[in-house]
């Protein structure tokens, strides 16, 4: 059994994924608010089922390079090709044969067709994560959706699934913290509730546990990681957390304050004072970060939004930061392992240019910090001239004893149903680039070439930021 169209995990529809990839085969979803890394996650054991991508073609050669290298290195296991209509279409364009921009592409399409996915596509391959798990919360979806439409009134049943698509603050958030992540050079893994509830954050040697936007915790999950914590993992979460329950019910208290070492007072309010939603959907015509009209008159911390106007660190707790009588990234120590309360949304993130400005900077020196304390740090990054390329990539795939290393560039992409979406930055020129290692890599082979590099800690190679880097290596034995 399997579904095409799948929407973005929300209520509309019923997309739940938690549920849904239990019972799937395979399934086509469109990449809205991390639909690709939550598959990806969730079908990664004990089996690898298939996850494909419409493709529509821009009618640009090198983003459509990029978008079949981008696919094929997260374990897309193909794509549907959807030709358009009349004389646009690419297989009568104008009336004649092949596009010429489809033609450009025929090697590419070979390639990724050819022996070099089975590095990847292999059944036995396994995407290969730092150890952290990003909380999948569908009840959090659910409750978020709910004060999301506050700013509708009562015109809040005309809201539809193209403005959710646009206008989901628990979408959007997801999405700004896997960008935030790979951006200080981690990959993670999406881990739903039940899985957390059973252990399973223990049982496979997760270190960090991020709780983005999980308004919403059970009993059975809120028990599971304070066990996490104790024996040695690291929380971090945004805001909001363990406010109700599974059903949407609300809290007296939040589930993780303890932990967390927090007391709201509520009358404070949030964001501006008087808004619970990020996203005004009412403005889904504007650009995205115009749609924050609640961030105006926010409090802010070094230029970050901070959510809970009335947070407090218990006497328990550690507050690195205030603003205007709310303490931020509140750190508490428990057991063997410790919490941080952000009190801070990335949801900006989200936004190319506040991604590559200052404030991307910001986020990155806090996660990247946060991070290190938790004895992680990258395994390797790309540079060119000295200088870090933005917007780029670094995937893990393991075949036994072998580790498989892609490199490609990393826009937010809004996948939609009638078009491609903002697909940033992969029509430049190409540029020189080092990779740099954390450890010295050996029997190292390049696989679009098949060239075999030396041992060391550092690879030397020019690259189309249109297309992928992709490289195999010995893996290292922990």
């Amino acid at each position: 059994v399997g579904v095409v169209g799948g929407q973005q995990p929300a209520p509309y529809g019923g997309f739940d994924y938690s549920k849904l990839c239990r019972n799937l085969q395979w399934i086509e979803a469109y990449d809205i608010g991390g639909t690709c890394e939550i598959l990806r996650s969730l079908w990664l054991y004990p089996e690898r089922r298939p996850y494909v991508q419409t493709w529509f073609s821009t009618g640009e050669a090198k983003n459509d390079a990029w978008f079949l290298w981008y696919y094929l290195l997260h374990g897309n296991r193909g794509v549907i090709a959807w030709p358009a209509q009349g004389e646009d279409s690419w297989f009568r364009y104008k009336g004649n044969d092949v596009a010429p921009f489809i033609r450009e592409n025929v090697e590419t399409i070979r390639e990724v067709q050819g022996e070099l996915s089975r590095a990847i596509l292999d059944p036995d391959a396994r995407f290969d994560p730092d150890p952290i798990a990003v909380f999948y919360s569908h009840p959090s979806v659910q409750v978020g959706w709910v004060m999301d439409v506050v700013t509708h009134g009562s015109s809040w049943p005309n809201r539809s699934s193209g403005v959710d698509n646009s206008c989901q603050t628990a979408g959007k958030n997801r999405v700004a913290w896997f960008k935030l992540l790979e951006d200080c050079g981690f990959q993670y893994n999406v881990m739903s509730g039940d899985q957390v509830a059973q252990g399973v954050l223990v049982e496979q040697g997760y270190r960090v546990l991020i709780l983005d936007r999980t308004v919403a915790l059970s009993d059975a999950e809120a028990s599971a990681i304070q066990v996490f914590v104790r024996a040695g993992g690291t929380v971090i979460a945004d805001y909001l957390t363990g406010l109700f329950d599974e059903h949407g019910v609300g809290r007296a208290r939040g589930a993780l304050d303890d932990l967390f070492a927090i007391h709201r007072d509520e009358s404070a309010g949030y964001l501006d004072g008087q808004s619970i939603t990020e996203i005004d959907g009412e403005l889904y015509e504007k650009p995205f970060i115009e749609r924050l009209s609640a961030y105006a008159d926010a409090i802010q911390y070094k230029g970050i939004i901070v959510y809970e106007r009335g947070t407090r660190a218990m006497e328990a707790g550690q507050a690195v930061g205030h603003a205007d009588g709310a303490d931020v990234i509140i750190k508490h120590e428990t057991g063997r392992g410790r919490t941080v309360f952000l009190n801070l949304t990335p949801l900006a993130y989200y936004d190319m240019n506040e991604r590559l400005s200052e404030f991307g900077e910001r986020w990155r020196g806090i996660l990247t910090g946060l991070l290190a304390e938790s004895g992680l740090t990258p395994r390797a990054q790309v540079l060119s001239a000295g200088t870090p390329v933005p917007l780029t990539e670094i995937v893990w795939w393991r075949r036994g004893d072998r580790l498989v290393m892609g490199v490609v560039k990393n826009p937010a992409r809004q996948g939609t149903i009638s078009g491609t979406g903002t697909i940033h930055g992969v029509t430049g020129e190409p540029l020189d680039v080092e990779i740099r290692f954390r450890r010295s890599v050996h029997d190292v082979k390049n696989l679009r070439t098949g060239q075999a590099l030396p041992e060391g800690d550092v690879i030397r190679t020019r690259w189309k930021p249109w297309e992928a880097l992709l490289f195999e290596m010995a893996a290292p034995e922990d």
